[in-house]
This record gives structure tokens, sequence and C-alpha cells, in this order.
């Protein structure tokens, strides 16, 4: 069982949550990072995952018995070169420090984003990798360098989580979030069946430490277990915070055409692949990572949006722009915003 684990990214949202649930269970955590956490909960040490001397240098001297790697550029940042420096070439330098420094397990954290806008449903850990952006790109091109250094006799389980909810989440959910806080319609892109599965953090923590448990290197997807169509999820949410919005139907074409537009005038609070796969069912068989490691969802879809809304219900009006997190922190709705004007 790991005693100490370095935490690269532990500043950010998951990688916080990560170290708290760490230490609850015993292990000691060091939080590697450009910039310290917002609420410190175990020591800090300013590693830049693109500097392989700083993290050989950090690793050599800590020598923990678990190295996790939280860290990466994600698509918010709009910045391929980033993707790069950080999600492959970074990914490469943590991987090659662990090796050189023996270290016995390294748990690296992929993305859903590899799948881009899914062609079958559910997804598998034997689904082929088809990235449709930069920041997919770039998360797949990590994942082959875990192959490369698992070959090497490096014991690396990837996992790869859905979009991530739970308390002090926001991101790309401010925008669902602020028009049920007004009253204001929610509008699905066509009818509204398609499937999204999310995953609260708390259960993906969970499936981090299980796997840290576990010799040999690994690959899990790991999803909610209870979720509906989006429409389904989204009146659920509605219903449970008591809230006066109504979910409708918003012509699919000419959804996709709106912010396709509103993206090339740099007025869409969100990437395009985002609010395509808004239209589209994406989840995962989660089978695989119950099965080896024991894992259970907690948290149902409507579960982890409520408690992400009743939070952002309570905050929003102390502005978040200080925070380092692209996903704790608000977005600028752009044009989206209007929705909030309109009569509906």
């Amino acid at each position: 069982m790991a005693q100490s684990a370095l935490v690269m990214g532990g500043s950010g949202y998951v990688g916080h949550v990560l170290i708290d649930e760490l230490e609850r269970c015993g292990i000691q955590c060091l939080n590697g990072d450009i910039v310290p956490a917002e609420e410190p909960i175990c020591p800090y040490e300013a590693i830049d995952i693109r500097d392989p001397d700083a993290l050989g240098r950090a690793i050599r001297a800590h020598r923990p018995d678990l190295v996790i790697n939280s860290t990466a550029a994600v698509p918010l940042v709009r910045s391929p070169r980033l993707f790069e420096e950080v999600n492959v070439r970074g990914t490469h330098n943590l991987l090659q420090a662990s090796l050189d420094a023996g270290v016995p397990k390294v748990i690296h954290v992929s993305t859903c984003g590899i799948f881009g806008i899914p062609r079958q449903v559910p997804l598998t850990e034997s689904s082929p990798p088809t990235p449709v952006e930069a920041y997919g790109r770039s998360k797949t091109r990590g994942e082959a360098i875990v192959r490369e250094f698992v070959a090497r006799g490096l014991d690396v389980t990837v996992l790869r989580p859905r979009s991530m909810m739970g308390y002090r989440r926001l991101g790309i959910f401010h925008v669902a979030f602020e028009l049920i806080r007004c009253g204001k319609s929610m509008w699905t892109f066509g009818p509204g069946t398609n499937r999204i599965q999310f995953l609260h953090v708390r259960d993906f923590v969970r499936a981090v430490y299980l796997a840290s448990q576990r010799r040999g290197p690994a690959l899990y997807n790991v999803g909610a277990e209870r979720f509906g169509t989006i429409r389904e999820d989204l009146e659920g949410l509605v219903r449970a915070a008591g809230a006066r919005s109504k979910v409708r139907a918003f012509p699919r074409a000419l959804a996709v055409g709106l912010m396709s537009t509103l993206a090339k005038l740099r007025l869409s609070p969100v990437v395009p692949y985002q609010y395509l796969l808004y239209a589209s069912d994406i989840y995962f068989d989660v089978s695989l990572v119950k099965r080896d490691l024991g894992w259970r969802s907690e948290y149902s879809n409507v579960d982890m949006l409520l408690e992400s809304y009743r939070w952002y219900e309570q905050a929003h009006a102390e502005p978040l722009d200080r925070d380092d997190s692209v996903q704790r922190a608000p977005l600028k709705l752009g044009a989206v915003g209007l929705l909030r004007y309109l009569p509906l």
C-alpha cells in the first residue's frame, strides 16, 4: 500500500479533491504544481511538468511510492502549444522521471475527450480513440506515451473520467446554472433524447485510490452508473432545485449553426467540440472498473448537478476570477449570456 504520493496538478479542481481523499486514507501527499493551492491541505513544491530536471530532482528528493499525473492543459485553455507542452511532452517527462527513480506505481489521468464525438456507445476500454480537436489529440498521444513506458517496465494505470461535477465545479456548467438561477429556459440541441453521462469528482478520486492499491498496468473508463437523457437530467435538476426554469428543445441544425457562428466571432463561452458533444450520446461501460477495483458510483447525474448548482446559487455573487483553476472559475458567457434576457 502506498504511503506517500506526489500529485502533479494538485492545485487544480480534481487534484485538490484527490489530495484530500488520499490524506484521509493515510497517504502523505506532496502537491507539485506551478501555483500553490488556494486552500493548502498538504506540503507544496513549485514543479513544472514541462521541466524534466525539476521533476527528476523532486522525485529523487521525496522518493514517493505513488505518482499521480493530474496535470493537464484543458480545452478551455484553447492553446495547441500548451496542449503539446503539458499533455504530451509533460507526460513523457513525468513518466521518464518516475522510471528513472524506480517509482512503484503511477496513475495517469486521461480524458473521455480522446473519443471526440462517439460513433458508437457505450464506450469501452477497447473502443478506438477518435479525437476531433487539439486537446483530445494531445491526450491521445499522452496515452500512447504511457503504453511506451509500460512496455519499458513502468507500472502505470490510466483512468479516463467522464466530465466531472461536484462541489465548486463550474467551467462550462456556469451557463446552465446561470439560466436556472434567473428562472430562464435551458435549451437542448434537438429533442434532448441523447444520453450524457457525468461523474462526481468524489467517485473519481475513489477510483484513483483503488487503482493505486492494485499492482500491474491497467486502463479503466470511469463514469456514473445512474443517468438519463440530457432532458431527463436537466428536468430532474430543475425539480430538485425548486426552480421555475423549463427545458426546451432547439432545432439541432439551427443550434449548431448558431454556436458555430458565435465561436468564429469569439462570442461563445465553449469550443465547438463541447457544444457538438452536448447534442450527442456519450457514456462509458464501467463494468471493468467495477469488476477489477470493486468500485461503485455513489452519485447520479441529477445528484451531482444539484450539488454543483446549490453551491453556485450561494456563491454566484462572489466573483471567482481569482481562482487558478479554469474548472472552478466562471466562464465569460459571451453572446450566450443573452439567453438570460429572453422572456421564456
